[in-house]
């Protein structure tokens, strides 16, 4: 068997300050956008469904609480390559050359 090559993305992101400090910023953007009221949206969403029951899954109460688990998961990953591109710019400062 052949060895695998796996990508390490911090080496990466650390040659290239700038581009990460603007990914940096995308990913915080895109993930305090898909985060904002998404506790009163799915709160609101779950309480309908809790209230109305089987009419409230006939109103597309489901569909909208899958959408808006996703639209949760997606701010996820936008916080987790925040964190990324944050680990790789501190690498990036502490190295000593």
């Amino acid at each position: 068997m052949g060895t695998a090559r796996h990508f390490r993305p911090l080496p990466w992101l650390a040659q290239r300050p700038l581009r990460t400090l603007g990914l940096m910023t995308l990913a915080f953007l895109v993930s305090g956008a898909l985060s904002v009221d998404l506790v009163r949206l799915l709160s609101a969403n779950l309480a309908f469904i809790a209230e109305h029951g089987w009419l409230a899954i006939q109103d597309d109460a489901l569909w909208q609480l899958g959408g808006l688990v996703l639209r949760a998961w997606a701010a996820t990953l936008g916080y987790l390559l925040f964190k990324l591109c944050e680990q790789a710019l501190l690498q990036c400062l502490g190295r000593r050359d």
